[in-house]
């Protein structure tokens, strides 16, 4: 999954970047849905791997 943001989302990102952001323009909303998704995928693994380390002491003691 962070290989999907690294190597598809980050790229787009800065592309979209360096067109220029206009409020309000195409390019500014594919960006904000980029960001959208970006997030959404550190969220998820962020909580997937405070489950995994939870896992791990319930396990252990």
């Amino acid at each position: 999954m962070l290989k999907i943001g690294e190597f598809f989302i980050q790229p787009q990102m800065a592309e979209l970047k360096q067109l220029g952001l206009i409020e309000g323009s195409q390019t500014a909303q594919k960006f904000a849905q980029l960001h959208g998704v970006s997030s959404v995928l550190y969220v998820f693994n962020t909580v997937l791997g405070l489950i995994l380390i939870s896992f791990k002491f319930k396990n252990s003691g």
